[in-house]
């Protein structure tokens, strides 16, 4: 991983830890806990679902990730994902259909509808 990239988050995980010293939010607020979701979701949550789906292990999953994340923050996204499956919730899958004329188009289903 690049230096300046190492760099930039080892500051911005410093700046969170200390925003609620410094006048931002609270430690622990609600706006954290979102931001470390969405932060999760776009650097490496995705691609943590995919390799364990294929059968990687948590070690094995952290050296094919090109986000830096702790195997406590892959364990976090395995556990989620496994509570989702269990409680029912349903997650959404895109299905592809083609017009009259060959153009694909995509449409969000839900998993448990995608094949009628």
């Amino acid at each position: 991983m690049d230096d300046s990239l190492r760099e930039f988050l080892d500051a911005m995980e410093a700046e969170r830890e200390t925003m609620g010293v410094t006048g931002g939010a609270p430690a622990g607020s609600a706006f954290l806990g979102a931001l470390g979701r969405m932060t999760s979701e776009a650097g490496y949550a995705p691609a943590v679902r995919h390799l364990a789906e294929l059968g990687y292990t948590v070690e094995e999953i952290k050296e094919q990730l090109l986000y830096p994340a702790t195997d406590e923050q892959i364990e976090a996204v395995l556990r989620e994902s496994r509570e989702k499956a269990e409680s029912g919730e349903s997650e959404y899958v895109y299905v592809k259909d083609t017009d009259a004329y060959g153009k694909p188009t995509f449409r969000r289903v839900r998993k448990d509808q995608a094949d009628k």
